[in-house]
């Protein structure tokens, strides 16, 4: 009822209003005010000329896109001695040209969703330039609200417009706009530009004007939208094709952007402006800014730059309008207007932070500098503008007080919150580890911690301390950890990455430093397994604590599992003489065929209290393949070492001096050898070289793989021949010509034989038809035999493919597949005299081929069917097919289907005519 009763009061104003032409921009906007409920807010900018427009409107109807309406009042410029009190009447912002109009209205949804918001209102102002007919064109505009529980709150305000959406220019300059657009959720905003809208359009949401186009750009000129912050430039503006406006305007056009709002990555609403653009005749230029680029700021200090702008022989005005400068933020900044200078404007804008102004998103700031044209002849004065957006990002200050302290084999870090972190809901941090001690430091303006400073992530806590366990493997002695605290904040914004802190386990137990494969054999292979003692009489190992005896443990693995077999012992019953025993040599191993895995246990009290273990240190084990396309072997090799190896050395034995010789180097675990022999053995080694990274342990750590042979083998296949295929159906003969490969400059120089490989129909699989292998090559690794026929063939129809082989057997793949097809010949007769004198006694075809068989049908001519065959030959004596009996003399006709054979199969062809049949004896006048 209430939709019904605001139709009919508005159908009562529009009656008389049917020709309002005074609409020249607008947007909605929301907030929300809690559960399902929001504020709506249109904004518009009217035509005030009494010449062209005298039509106000004191409400106006929106829809929420729930199938509701309501009526929203306008709130701004009361006047008890106006029309519309106690509502609004506006506010003129220009004399005689433009009013700003605010009207506001309520509305509760029942629920999720996406609603699209509308307004549509009589009319667009006349004469704009990119709009036909823009008196008829009623003004819509809209925009867009979600709903969603899962996106945060669920509930957003929509973008804050800071800027009007109505500007002048001068024709042949640039124009510059900014709508100053910010998210007082701090989500992030994109922008694009879109046509005007009328109304319509599916679920009434309005659809593009009808010849709509974009504002006319001169030669080599651009006219964008940077959808990062909002920026627009129209460079240069052309004149108007047509002129319909009183000099010194020339033209007024009406362009279209929409601003965006996303939020974790979903788009959860957009305010969508409708933007008009006066061009006058004027030579003023716009004023220019000095560079000024984005920055950012630790909460809870303060922010202060200077902003200046120019123009030439005008006077300058320097305003301010984005997220900090607005009411909607705490202590926000201060950005006083310059006023109108002589030339160059300048203002300081400055802002104390807090920790409250701390978030993901980048604060987007706009600055605006209009001049005021002072001296430019009889032109008009028209004032233009530039706009200057940058980023403020408020960063949360770092982690103070990081210290890591060992514990056994983890690490116990701690640090002190920031005050920041005292003050939100839920905060959290993350932990990051470095195995060096390596400093790094974050680039300005740089939260968090990249994966380029080497640091890898660890974990999260909501304390201020935490234990690393190595995700409970522990961690490895001999090492120099390096870790860094980040904190997290509710929106996912990040503070600068804390200084780091580093330390490095005790040495309360050995350290194994070296496991080198001294021989290979399967049988008799040989380790050596080299360690440093513990530190006694330090705060590492407490030997007034732990008595002797003291006792080493070495233990072993074939493989790289847990070391459990016990291959020896040492002990003394001082820890002194114990410590003279740092290596080992493993005897009896199948170093050729598998890696070991050592580890040693260190006891005191004899072997009742173990003090711990060293990390486990294997081998180094080389493999080796073939690769593609031959010539070429890959090596590959893997260790599990507690020490950090950065280069590996490759040797491969001297067919010569039988010794093993460098013949590169590489940090990775992988390495190919090539410009080998196919075939022949090659002999391989690989030398690690390494080190921990506490600096205290001996460097370099050098030891050796096992040695391995292995040969390159060809297993690239050639590339496949080009064919050609000739048919002959006179002949009944198929040539078969192709390219040789080894001429095609694709690689391969060895192929020997071809594969022919034919079917008969097309949908039907290839089958070898013709091996050339058995042929002897002309010379080695070459043939000649690139032709092959096939002859004395039935049907010369098919499809042929061609391969080629090479001198290890590889096989290419199928060459093209051409397909050739018979010549098919069929024809019939049309008089025979089956007399019995021994001439023309028989209806038969003339001489044809590649048929497979027919179907004929001859009729008398009352249509009774006399005979019928399926034989090619047909070989009918004219006796009926029932009777036996000879047919009488006369014409019959007959329909044959001859079934041809081609390679796409047997195809039908219908032959239809007449056959003359005579008995009596003479010599019939045969006609072809």
């Amino acid at each position: 009822m209430k939709r019904v009763l605001i139709y009919i009061l508005f159908f009562l104003v529009f009656a008389d209003l049917c020709k309002a032409t005074h609409n020249r921009a607008g947007y909605i906007s929301y907030t929300w005010a809690g559960g399902n409920t929001y504020n709506f807010t249109i904004t518009t900018y009217t035509n005030i000329n009494p010449l062209q427009s005298t039509v106000d409107f004191c409400q106006l109807v929106l829809h929420f896109g729930d199938g509701d309406t309501m009526v929203a009042n306008r709130i701004n410029g009361v006047d008890p001695s106006s029309q519309c009190y106690p509502l609004g009447q506006g506010v003129v912002i220009v004399p005689n040209t433009t009013k700003l109009n605010v009207y506001t209205c309520s509305h509760t949804y029942n629920g999720p969703g996406t609603y699209w918001i509308t307004m549509s209102n009589p009319n667009r102002n006349s004469n704009i330039d990119n709009i036909p007919n823009s008196v008829d064109i009623d003004f819509f505009i809209r925009c867009m609200l979600v709903i969603d529980p899962s996106l945060g709150t669920g509930h957003h305000d929509s973008p804050v417009l800071l800027n009007p959406p109505i500007d002048n220019g001068c024709l042949n300059q640039c124009f510059y706009y900014n709508p100053g657009a910010y998210s007082p959720d701090g989500d992030s905003l994109a922008y694009k530009l879109v046509p005007c809208l009328e109304s319509g359009g599916p679920g009434g949401i309005g659809e593009n004007i009808p010849g709509w186009s974009n504002p006319p750009v001169t030669a080599g000129g651009t006219y964008s939208l940077s959808p990062y912050n909002g920026d627009f430039e129209w460079c240069k503006v052309a004149p108007p094709t047509v002129l319909q406006h009183i000099p010194p305007l020339i033209s007024e056009y009406n362009i279209a952007m929409i601003v965006e709002e996303w939020n974790q990555g979903f788009l959860v609403g957009e305010v969508e402006l409708d933007m008009q653009i006066d061009i006058y005749d004027c030579n003023n230029t716009p004023p220019v800014f000095l560079p000024l680029n984005d920055t950012c700021v630790v909460a809870g200090t303060k922010l202060s730059f200077p902003v200046t702008a120019y123009a030439t022989n005008d006077n300058v005005d320097l305003s301010g309008v984005g997220g900090p400068l607005s009411v909607f933020v705490k202590d926000s900044a201060i950005f006083p207007n310059s006023g109108y200078t002589y030339q160059t404007a300048k203002s300081t804008f400055s802002w104390n932070t807090e920790c409250s102004h701390i978030r993901e998103q980048p604060y987007l700031v706009t600055f605006k500098a209009i001049n005021q044209d002072i001296n430019h002849g009889n032109l008009p004065a028209i004032p233009l503008a530039s706009y200057k957006t940058i980023n403020i990002s408020v960063v949360a200050p770092p982690v103070q007080n990081v210290k890591a302290v060992p514990s056994g084999s983890s690490m116990n870090i701690t640090w002190t919150p920031s005050s920041c972190m005292f003050r939100q809901n839920d905060p959290y941090y993350n932990i990051y580890r470095k195995d060096t001690c390596a400093n790094w430091q974050h680039a300005p303006c740089q939260t968090g911690v990249p994966p380029v400073s080497g640091y890898t992530y660890l974990d999260s806590t909501n304390s201020n301390h935490f234990t690393d366990t190595n995700k409970g493997i522990g961690l490895v002695r001999g090492v120099d950890y390096s870790y860094i605290i980040v904190a997290v904040y509710p929106d996912g914004s990040q503070s600068y990455a804390s200084t780091q802190s580093c330390a490095h386990l005790v040495r309360d137990v050995p350290i194994i430093t070296n496991v080198d494969v001294i021989q290979t054999d399967s049988k008799s292979g040989q380790i050596r397994i080299r360690w440093i003692k513990p530190l006694a009489d330090s705060a590492d190992l407490d030997t007034t604590k732990y008595h002797g005896p003291y006792q080493y443990t070495l233990l072993r693995d074939s493989g790289f599992g847990l070391p459990g077999k016990i291959i020896t012992t040492f002990s003394s019953p001082y820890f002194a003489y114990l410590a003279k025993d740092t290596s080992y040599l493993d005897t009896l191993l199948n170093t050729a065929g598998t890696p070991y895995n050592y580890r040693i246990d260190f006891y005191a009290n004899g072997d009742s209290l173990i003090i711990g273990s060293t990390d486990n240190a294997s081998s180094v084990f080389l493999s080796i393949s073939p690769a593609l396309p031959g010539n070429i072997l890959n090596l590959s090799w893997q260790e599990q070492v507690p020490w950090i190896n950065t280069n590996y050395v490759i040797y491969r034995q001297n067919s010569v001096t039988q010794l093993y010789d460098p013949i590169g180097h590489t940090s990775l675990q992988t390495y190919s050898d090539s410009n080998l022999v196919n075939t022949h053995s090659y002999c391989y080694l690989v030398k690690s070289i390494g080190a921990y990274s506490d600096t205290s342990i001996p460097r370099p750590l050098i030891n050796h793989s096992e040695t391995k042979c292995a040969a390159p083998q060809d297993k690239q296949a050639p590339c496949p021949p080009v064919l050609n295929v000739t048919a002959n159906c006179t002949k009944y003969v198929d040539s078969l010509v192709w390219t040789d490969p080894d001429n095609m400059n694709c690689g391969t120089h060895d192929v020997t034989a071809y594969r022919v490989y034919f079917t008969p129909f097309e949908d039907q699989p290839l089958h070898i038809l013709y091996d050339t292998k058995n042929r002897k090559p002309i010379q080695p690794y070459q043939t000649q035999d690139t032709t092959y026929i096939a002859d004395s063939l039935i049907s010369v129809a098919g499809c042929y493919a061609v391969t080629a082989i090479d001198s290890f057997g590889n096989e290419s793949v199928y060459s093209n597949r051409i397909c050739v097809d018979n010549c098919p010949v069929y024809s019939l007769p049309n008089v025979f005299s089956p007399n019995g004198d021994g001439e023309n006694d028989y209806f038969k075809p003339f001489p044809y081929k590649f048929v497979k068989d027919i179907d004929l049908q001859v009729y008398d001519r009352w249509g009774v069917l006399v005979f019928r065959t399926s034989d090619p030959d047909i070989h009918w004596d004219g006796q009926n097919m029932t009777s036996k009996q000879p047919v009488t003399d006369g014409t019959y006709f007959y329909v044959c289907v001859v079934n041809e054979i081609h390679y796409e199969g047997i195809v039908p062809r219908v032959l239809k005519g007449f056959i003359q049949i005579i008995q009596n004896k003479g010599d019939p006048q045969e006609q072809h």
